[in-house]
């Protein structure tokens, strides 16, 4: 009996129930304090991205002329959304209006009445905890102001993709936005989580990882500040500058700072172009030579072999052409154009996509520049550094290189220029071995080899952040 007894299987003791128990209890504490945060941040992203889908609704209700209420035959409205911190507004909610009179300001209340003549769409709740807590106006110069502002009112009307800004202040007067590229809108959590929605002057809208605080637009040379969790930098031509901090060296206008390269990229080159029928070639430009029947136009022998890449180009007039990413050279004619930005005479813009129309996307204006571009796998087209077209076919004809084509008399493509963007990456792991107590770094721009003064004039951009630190 007694060695049937000592060969059971024992169970747990008392002692190792408790630890086990205590541990679980441990682990489930932790769980359960870092789902509230997780969960607030989730949702504090998923309003910043609501609000640019709101932004976005609203840039294509005015772009494609909705019409007003169904069978009326109004298609004059503008469309765009409102923010208000005033006492006749909330910084729990927002308004999607129909800007029935173009007047560029929603003229409606809070209480969002909908129907007959009201200008309210609808009222959208920000969420239980989460506040507008601030509205910003980017200049041009990289400056913002985010105190005179306490409403913005952001619409959309054809035929231009650009946003239209009317901002008053505490006294409800409108504040001058004629030099302005920008407006930011500041999210934050219940326990202070930052996010923010910005609509650029020209159309395009970015959902940011941050508030009013960051993101600052910086002037060419102005001193960016890095920190360890900055992740990734996609440059098109860019060096990143270090000097050592002294007395007379503390920022980077101080003429005692000795600045060297760090690292720099692949710069966006020149293509060469190859191939030219019924089209004059000089250096980076194209022009066609007599009366064109989409049977002129050149390539480029740089070619992007694979991943990330983009051609750049400008025109100097409003004639037929079309401009893009190709995969081959059959011949002159669009229809051998994968990705094309369609320009024409008069200044509409569309795109075409291997003889597929896409439709009229807005106008242009002789100077304004364009890129068509591979990112992560989807084609984007832009104008003037804002998407205008993404595309919905993936691109896998690689190797791509510029193409072109021509129709009529006198057109031009210029300052034609092509990147593969996959050497244009800086990791955050370059930035983790910055020291940014020995040392102080800045950003120097260029256009090919000419340091830029203008930002305003060339489709790049700095933005700095505690999240990323971007170049367009």
């Amino acid at each position: 009996m007694s060695r049937f007894f000592n060969n059971r299987k024992r169970g747990f003791t008392l002692t190792e129930l408790i630890v086990t128990v205590g541990i679980m209890g441990v682990i489930l504490t932790v769980i359960a304090v870092n789902q509230g945060t997780y969960t607030e941040q989730i949702a504090l992203a998923n309003l910043a991205d609501k609000m640019s889908l709101t932004l976005t609704q609203s840039q294509s209700y005015g772009i494609a002329v909705k019409e007003l209420v169904p069978g009326s035959q109004n298609f004059s409205a503008a469309y765009g959304m409102s923010i208000s911190l005033l006492s006749s507004g909330s910084p729990s909610s927002y308004i999607s209006f129909a800007d029935r009179n173009v007047n560029g300001a929603y003229d409606g209340d809070w209480t969002c009445v909908t129907g007959g003549t009201a200008e309210c769409l609808e009222k959208v709740d920000v969420g239980t905890g989460n506040t507008i807590s601030s509205i910003c106006i980017v200049d041009s110069n990289g400056s913002e102001d985010c105190s005179s502002p306490k409403r913005a009112d952001i619409t959309f009307k054809r035929p231009n993709v650009e946003a239209n800004f009317a901002v008053f202040n505490q006294s409800g007067q409108l504040i001058d936005t004629s030099t302005a590229k920008a407006v930011k809108v500041g999210l934050t959590s219940r326990s202070g989580y930052e996010r923010s929605v910005v609509a650029y002057k020209v159309g395009q809208i970015s959902a940011l990882k941050c508030g009013s605080t960051c993101n600052t637009a910086l002037a060419d040379g102005a001193v960016a500040t890095l920190t360890a969790s900055t992740v990734n930098i996609y440059l098109g031509r860019a060096n990143l500058m270090r000097a050592t901090k002294s007395a007379t060296c503390t920022t980077s206008i101080n003429t005692g700072c000795s600045w060297a390269v760090v690292s720099t990229t692949n710069p966006a080159t020149d293509a060469t172009l190859t191939s030219a029928v019924g089209a004059t070639v000089s250096t980076n430009n194209l022009t066609v030579s007599g009366n064109a029947g989409w049977d002129a136009g050149a390539i480029s022998s740089d070619t992007i072999t694979s991943g990330n890449g983009y051609v750049e180009f400008t025109t100097s007039e409003t004639n037929y052409k079309m401009g893009g990413l190709g995969s081959g050279d059959a011949d002159q004619h669009y229809t051998d154009i994968e990705y094309a930005v369609y320009m024409i005479v008069g200044g509409t813009l569309g795109v075409f996509e291997s003889g597929t129309y896409r439709g009229n996307l807005g106008t242009y204006v002789a100077g304004d520049h364009f890129r068509v571009a591979i990112e992560s796998g989807v084609v984007k087209y832009y104008k003037n550094d804002a998407v205008f077209y993404t595309s919905s076919v993936t691109p896998t004809a690689y190797p791509y290189r510029f193409d072109s084509s021509f129709y009529g008399t006198g057109g031009t493509i210029n300052n034609i220029t092509l990147s593969s963007a996959n050497s244009n990456l800086w990791t955050g792991t370059m930035f983790n071995t910055l020291s940014s107590g020995t040392y102080i770094y800045e950003l120097k721009v260029y256009d090919n080899s000419t340091p830029v003064q203008n930002m305003s004039s060339e489709p790049a951009r700095i933005e700095v952040s505690n999240w990323y630190l971007t170049v367009r």
